[in-house]
């Protein structure tokens, strides 16, 4: 939700927060399953959450990051429009 924030959104009125087109999930499925998984969390337990949905809980430590956030992660030989808008549904 902190991506909506109008300081750092690139159009948060239409709920885009990077890239053009990238959309947290505001609704359905994504947004329960991540919002699910925050509020199971052990202690010794870090999420993993790729372009705002979540994709894997992982024993780790109580010191250890809850949360880890991974976003447009493209190497530069497929970082082209392209690529980017291909695999937006695919994440």
């Amino acid at each position: 939700m902190n991506n909506l924030d109008p300081e750092v959104a690139e159009k948060p009125q239409e709920l885009i927060v990077y890239g053009a087109q990238e959309k947290p999930p505001a609704t359905g499925s994504a947004s329960m399953l991540l919002f699910e998984s925050l509020k199971n969390l052990e202690n010794d337990e870090t999420l993993l959450v790729q372009s705002g949905k979540p994709v894997g809980i992982f024993k780790t430590h109580e010191n250890a990051p809850r949360v880890l956030i991974s976003n447009s992660m493209l190497v530069p030989k497929w970082a082209t429009w392209e690529e980017f808008r291909g695999w937006k549904d695919l994440v």
